[in-house]
Formats: C-alpha cells, structure tokens, sequence
C-alpha cells in the first residue's frame, strides 16, 4: 500500500506538471474517493474515541492520559513554533518581495469580515444543535461530545455495558469499512493531487518560492530527525524502526489530500504498529487532528513574520516570536482540519495582528503553497505523539 501510495502521488503530481489544466477531467474522480473518505470519518471518530474513553474511563486513567496528552501536545507545538521562529532570523521568508505587487492579485477577499475571536473559538468548540455535531466540518464539538459520552458509559456499570459493547462494535466496523475504501486511495488520491498540482503550479514558481523552499526544509527536518529523535528518546532504536516502516501511509495521504481527518485511520493503525495501544491511539489521535498540528504550527509562525517583515515591523525580538506562537497557535486550531479551511485562520492571523483583513490575501497564498508539507507533518507528529503518550502512561503505571 505504501508503494502503490507512493506510485500514485509521484504519478499524479506529474500529471499537473506536464498536463495542466487538462488533469481537471479526472478531479471528479478524486472528488469522489475524498467524499467516501469524509463520509466515514465522522463514525471512526465518533465511535473510537467513545469507545476508548469508555474502556481508559472503566480503570480510572482518564484523567492522567488527557493530563499527559495535553502536555505533550503543548511541547511538541513549542519546538516546532520555536525551531520555525529562529529559522527565520537565518533565512527571512519574505525576503525583498513587494506586498503590493500580491495583495489581491489571486484572492477576492474585498467582501471579507474581520473575524470575531471570541465566536471564532465558540463555533470551535461548540454547536447550537444536536444533529450539527455529527459533521466533519464540526469534528471538535463532536469529539468532545464523544469523550463525556464514553466517559458516561464507563461509569454506567453494568447498565452501561450493553452501549459500551455497541460502541466497540462500531469502531471495528467503521473501520473495516475505511480499509476497503483505501483500495481506490492510489487511484483516488492521484487524481486529486495531479489536480491540485496544476492548480499551484504558478503561485509555486512565483514570488513565494523563498518561503516554499523554506518550509520544505524545515519539514524535512522534523520529518527525517525530529521525530525519530523523539522516538528514539521514548521507545530506543527499535522504534525508531518501526517508525520508517509505518510513518509512509499516514504521511503521503496527508500530503495528498492536505487534510489531516482523510489521513486518520492510517494515523491510528500506525501508532498502533509502533507500539501505543489501541485505547491511546483512538482517543488521542482524533484529539490531536483538531488541536496538535505542529505543521500548521510552523506555517503559522512564518505568516506571522512575513507580515511583519513586509510591514517594517522588527521580528527578530523574542517578544515578536511569542505573538508570532500565541497567534499560529489559535489561527491553527481554528483552521480545522478539513482542505480548504485555512481562509479563516488567515483572516484570524490579520486581525489579531491589527491588520487590515485584505492583507489576508498574502498569507493566503503561503497557506495555499505549503498545505500539502504541512499536512504531512501534521500527520506524522500526531502518529508520534500517540507513541510518546502512550509510553508516558505506561511508565507512570
């Protein structure tokens, strides 16, 4: 799968290259391996994460693992807000590119509203009605109702047993069904990216190469050495060889797709091959898809900065890095996690800076180039930090 995976992103990716606008007569074909792909998320996550919390609920660990995950979640987007804001004293990823000369040049955002913060983090977190929560585009709201539901049922005794078994059902069926599904993904996810390719293929070539390159590396970097230090330090060198052999799946679908919930199943099943159990891994992995996403972190960070040194504004000061961490961090969340979502964290990234929101349009454009590199880091470090996680708890017992 790994290969065919591989076989299907390098042949798609060249596809847009050399076909261009052509590749779109195959998009729909994309379209519809993504849309079966979100249809089965929202009961993947809504049943593993019941079904977990039910089963850390019944032996009285849930405090502790979310405890645990919280603070690995928040040290983990650290080094990668702080690795990120240093980089750019070395190389600045605006370099000497004129906003005027992009404001507006790609995107319309003239009718644009400043963002809310307050409601942004409400509509975050919560929805006005029951049915709104069983929507990918509400996977927060959804997951936190799921978490006091599994929890409920856990302290339910034996009245509860009878829903908690239902729940485990649920989480091996839906995800039996994704592992069907993922048959098509080589076709699926070629289609899709092939069209992506030829869609920012100019803006790529254009001004923005500098932070392009930029964010390449430095993905790299956490991908090839950061990571694999991270699981050297918690699981030795043996996992760090199952970390080459499972980190590919998750990875390459969310560099494929630029969304971390199509990548969710196989971000579950390869921490499980990397030694977490089942219980961490389903109950943190949906967590972390909304809230732990050291990709959009780093991308975040660089926004934040390009905006300031197209501004005038110093940003080689260590209060210009902590705004620039504060903000990735909530324009990240707000993101979500679905593609194309990022228009609200930009304009959320403006407006907390005092910008005008038009100046969105420029960060749009790096959001749109680095999507892909992000995502895959996303995924990759949500797989580690299950690990990390689950081998926190274990130590702890």
């Amino acid at each position: 799968m790994t290969l065919a995976l591989l076989a299907g992103v390098i042949v798609g990716g060249l596809c847009g290259v050399f076909f261009g606008d052509s590749v779109a007569v195959v998009k729909p074909l994309g379209d519809i391996f993504l849309n079966f792909v979100f249809t089965l998320v929202v009961p993947i996550v809504f049943f593993s994460i019941s079904s977990a919390i039910c089963h850390l609920g019944g032996n009285g660990s849930v405090g502790r693992v979310f405890g645990v995950t919280l603070l690995v979640f928040i040290a983990m987007s650290l080094v990668a807000g702080v690795t990120t804001f240093f980089s750019t004293w070395i190389y600045s990823p605006a370099g000497t590119l004129d906003p005027s000369s992009v404001a507006g040049s790609m995107f319309d955002i003239s009718t644009a509203e400043r963002s809310d913060m307050s409601q942004a983090i409400v509509s975050t977190i919560t929805v006005d009605d029951f049915w709104k929560i069983f929507s990918k585009a509400h996977l927060l709201p959804m997951i936190i109702f799921s978490a006091f539901l599994g929890f409920a049922v856990s302290k339910s005794g034996e009245k509860g047993k009878p829903f908690a078994a239902f729940l485990e059902s649920g989480c091996e069926v839906s995800l039996k069904i994704m592992n069907i599904v993922m048959y098509a993904a080589p076709v699926g996810i070629g289609c899709f990216i092939a069209n992506i390719i030829a869609q920012a293929g100019p803006q790529i070539l254009g001004g923005y190469v500098r932070v392009f390159f930029m964010y390449i590396a430095l993905s790299l970097i956490f991908f090839c050495i950061v990571n694999p230090l991270y699981i050297l330090l918690f699981r030795g060198w043996k996992g760090v060889r199952l970390y080459w052999n499972n980190i590919f799946p998750p990875a390459l679908i969310g560099f494929a797709t630029t969304s971390s919930i199509a990548a969710l199943p196989q971000n579950i099943n390869a921490a499980k091959n990397m030694g977490a159990s089942s219980e961490i891994a389903e109950a943190v992995l949906p967590l972390g898809v909304n809230v732990h996403k050291d990709g959009s972190m780093m991308s975040g960070v660089i926004k934040v900065i390009f905006l300031m040194a197209l501004c005038g504004e110093p940003y080689m000061t260590i209060g210009a890095g902590a705004t620039a961490l504060v903000i990735a961090v909530l324009s990240s969340i707000v993101m979500g996690a679905v593609p194309n979502g990022g228009v609200t964290g930009e304009l959320l990234t403006c407006t907390l800076m005092g910008f005008d929101p038009q100046m969105a349009g420029i960060i749009i454009i790096i959001g749109t180039i680095v999507d892909m590199p992000a995502t895959m880091i996303n995924t990759s470090t949500n797989t580690v930090s299950a690990v990390i996680i689950d081998s926190i708890v274990r130590r702890k017992k």
